[in-house]
């Protein structure tokens, strides 16, 4: 009887369970009930109310697309954003400049285009309550466009909530407009960065100016007194040449031909990544212009004059003989348009590259300003510069902003016209002498003294024990000593054999965390072994005791750093870690003579002092010491019996005492020895 009271129990259970997800399953997917069939009337409407959107959605992308290839890839208000030239009197973007690509990609000019469908249908639709006749309403704030720009055809795909007469229509909207605009994309990008890259248009115009021009390029002059010279407007008028006939000759998906009687062919045989675009060459093609009002200014004539005297004999008929020889480097910067014909949209895409030759190699954009610059100095500069031992420099050029301000009289001082603004200021005099680069700011009439030392060439001895000048050498130390001035921005590091800055060796390598922790907690060991492996990348494979050096400066330096026994090191570290732990030198002072010099550094003995550390961790490791309650290591004699270190508690304790021993600083003294 019972056993029939159970069952009934559970299926009583059972049918309440399903009753529950019944309803529950109701409730959560309401849509499982078919939704009525939309009546052929109303699909009809709705096929009318489609057909418009769908229409007016083609004719916005296809004018969007038309004109982004005219801007190149921009819309018209984003033109006043980005470097452009003129061509045809519109404003035309740059993709590349000198050694910069400024490319665009397809995903990005295609987020515009789905930006502007979107924004296009929002605004034309509205409020819109008919369409032909058809009752319709739009969620317009449920619009989202997706844009996919193909080889040749732009999908367009639009959600937007529609209901015609409270029937809503089946999304999405989808348009897809023919095209070759993102094969064009492509080119432009590639052919871009390839410019970047490989500045092809820089190698064109040195070939013709080294080759086939009649600028004076290269030469001699033999007769005395002979001489070449060209206006700035000849100079440009010739380089203008230059440039029109390469932009003429240029041709894509093809090699370079030089032959005698003809034009010379420059050949672009392929683009970035070694892509060819050969199916954009359609009747109209792939073409370059010249900008709107294209012209070269140069500040600078020609002038080459044969004065040098190579022998004098009065009993000649001509007592002169000279040997005049001339090197003459130009400076040519232009824009070149490349305009790439869309054959199925009957449009043009428009961008724009920029090249430059300064001299005999492609130039920087960094350094553009300076022709404008020099040519239009309307403040001053007085720059005095004395030697090392106090005297005036003569002969010492001063440039500010690249221009050249002038050359130090026998005063050792420069005053002369100089660029207003913000400019680097380079002093130099020869390679035996410090220079000068620093920024200066020029408001009218800029002034300032400056004192360059000459630069010695120093060999310092890493040394220990006590004689006075002795040479006795370490042979197992690798030292970092930091050698660092309040006058100089930068300090130095003098590693054996090598002097490097501290900034770029240890940021570069990725030493300076690990060092900075190593230096705060000499416990870390995996710090200090990651600094010192990380560190050894600044270093010469050998460690020698003496080390030269021909670039410091004379003066007064503050000289610090560290130690480490690399034979201790690879002898011990894996039986004593600590071992690894540099040891730390105390700060001395050090004078760097203006003349050649050699210089004893003497460091202390740190096999001694490793070899005490490693005396120091053996017999504290086995002196277990008593503790008592929350006290600390030594505290015995304990009331209640004592209460011994663990291993692992002692070995942690010599550690510790091992490495603060090491850690203690230590005394450095420099000698001059000659």
């Amino acid at each position: 009887m019972s056993s029939r009271q159970g069952q009934a129990g559970i299926l009583i259970l059972v049918g309440v369970i399903v009753v529950v997800i019944v309803v529950v399953a109701a409730t959560l997917v309401p849509n499982l009930t078919p939704e009525p069939p939309i009546p052929v009337a109303i699909q009809q409407d709705q096929k009318v109310v489609k057909d418009f959107v769908e229409n007016m959605l083609s004719d916005k992308t296809y004018e969007t697309i038309t004109l982004l290839e005219k801007n190149g890839g921009y819309l018209d208000a984003e033109l006043n954003a980005v470097q452009t030239t003129s061509f045809l009197h519109s404003k035309v973007p740059y993709w590349q400049r000198c050694e910069t690509p400024m490319v665009l990609t397809r995903t990005a000019i295609a987020q515009k285009l789905g930006t502007i469908v979107e924004n296009e249908l929002k605004t034309n639709l509205q409020g819109m309550s008919e369409i032909n006749g058809k009752e319709v309403e739009f969620d317009v704030d449920t619009t989202q466009a997706a844009v996919n720009i193909l080889d040749n055809r732009v999908d367009i795909i639009v959600d937007l909530i529609t209901t015609v007469k409270g029937y809503r229509i089946r999304e999405p909207y989808t348009v897809s407009v023919p095209t070759t605009f993102g094969r064009i994309i492509d080119f432009a990008s590639d052919f871009s960065r390839e410019e970047a890259d490989t500045r092809f248009f820089e190698t064109f115009t040195i070939l013709d100016i080294e080759a086939f021009s009649d600028l004076p390029r290269v030469g001699y002059l033999t007769e005395c007194g002979d001489s070449i010279y060209m206006s700035p407007l000849e100079v440009a008028n010739r380089l203008e040449g230059i440039v029109m006939d390469i932009i003429v000759n240029t041709k894509m998906w093809d090699d370079t031909i030089i032959q005698g009687g003809i034009p010379v062919q420059y050949g672009i045989p392929e683009v970035y990544n070694k892509h060819t675009y050969e199916d954009l060459e359609t009747e109209e093609g792939i073409r370059f212009f010249m900008p709107d009002g294209f012209s070269i200014t140069t500040f600078n004539p020609v002038i080459i004059l044969n004065l040098e005297r190579l022998v004098q004999v009065k009993y000649l008929p001509d007592p002169n003989v000279c040997w005049g020889f001339y090197d003459q480097k130009y400076s040519a910067a232009y824009p070149i348009i490349i305009r790439v014909y869309d054959s199925i949209l009957n449009s043009y895409f428009n961008f724009a590259n920029f090249a430059y030759v300064d001299g005999t190699e492609p130039g920087s954009c960094d350094s553009m300003s300076l022709a404008t610059t020099c040519s239009d100095m309307q403040c001053s500069a007085r720059v005095i510069v004395n030697d090392g031992y106090g005297k005036p420099f003569p002969g010492t050029s001063v440039y500010m902003g690249g221009c050249l301000v002038g050359t130090t009289d026998d005063f050792g001082e420069v005053d002369a016209p100089a660029p207003c603004g913000t400019y680097n200021l380079v002093i130099f005099n020869s390679t035996e002498y410090e220079f000068v680069n620093k920024e200066v700011t020029n408001n009218g009439n800029y002034y300032e003294m400056f004192t360059l030392n000459r630069l010695p060439k120093l060999t310092f001895n890493i040394v220990q024990s006590p004689p006075t000048c002795g040479y006795d050498y370490v042979d197992n130390e690798m030292l970092f000593l930091t050698i660092a001035s309040d006058k100089l921005e930068e300090d130095f590091l003098l590693v054996n054999n090598q002097i490097v800055n501290v900034d770029s060796c240890m940021a570069s390598s990725g030493a300076n965390a690990y060092c900075d922790t190593c230096t705060e907690d000499s416990t870390n060991i995996n710090a200090c072994n990651e600094c010192l492996i990380r560190s050894s990348g600044c270093l010469e494979s050998v460690i020698t005791p003496t080390v030269n050096i021909d670039y410091i400066p004379a003066g007064d330096y503050k000289m610090s750093g560290i130690i480490m026994n690399m034979k201790m090191i690879n002898t011990y570290s894996s039986t004593y870690p600590f071992i690894a732990t540099p040891l730390v030198l105390s700060e001395t002072k050090l004078k760097i003579p203006q003349e050649d010099s050699t210089i004893n550094i003497r460091v202390p003995e740190s096999d001694k002092i490793y070899n005490y550390a490693i005396d120091t961790y053996n017999t504290r490791k086995d002196d277990k010491r008593c503790i008592c309650g929350d006290c600390e290591l030594a505290c015995c004699p304990c009331i209640g019996g004592p209460d011994k270190e663990t291993d692992e508690m002692a070995e942690a304790a010599a550690l510790v005492d091992a490495t603060n021993y090491i850690r203690v600083e230590r005394s450095i003294s420099v000698e001059a020895c000659s």
